[in-house]
């Protein structure tokens, strides 16, 4: 019986001009995992078939995927597995705007002007500064979800 691999394409560049282009990180990940791949399986490592879609990053996920596994197996392109347009497929499902539910967390806000746009924080410093607001508002909720009175007994229970 064969085995069938699922590997997920990685990061785009989220806020990049080319959101489409695989981020650095995800094609050094990419190409780890073929490392491991070929470490765990040596020479029997091979693929029959190498399905992708057609987006750049799906490629490029293959690319440094079969880069590190040192292989050469062709890719096929399938449209079906390219990402679809969820706002879109809502839409048609449910054209109203549906209620917000009760338990959704608040989303966080934006990072200050000052602190986007391209050469303005790295990856680690844009990732920190979301951490910080998430932070703020995790703190926010906490303080709102304290109880305002606390019953306790100085009894001796036996």
């Amino acid at each position: 019986m064969g085995t069938l691999y699922l590997v997920r394409h990685g990061q785009a560049s989220f806020g990049a001009d080319d959101y489409d282009r695989l981020s650095d990180q995800a094609a050094a990940r990419a190409q780890r995992l073929g490392q491991y791949l070929r470490q765990r399986f040596g020479d029997r490592l091979a693929f029959d078939t190498v399905l992708t879609g057609t987006l750049r990053r799906q490629i490029h996920t293959w690319e440094a995927l079969a880069e590190g596994a040192g292989l050469t197996t062709p890719r096929t392109p399938w449209p079906g597995l390219n990402e679809y347009d969820s706002h879109a497929v809502l839409e048609a499902i449910h054209p109203e705007p549906l209620p917000r539910p009760r338990h959704a967390r608040a989303v966080p806000p934006p990072l200050p002007p000052a602190a986007r746009g391209p050469g303005r924080l790295d990856g680690g410093a844009r990732r920190a500064a979301r951490h910080a607001v998430l932070r703020r508002l995790r703190a926010r909720r906490d303080r709102r979800a304290r109880p305002r009175a606390r019953a306790q007994s100085g009894g001796n229970a036996r």
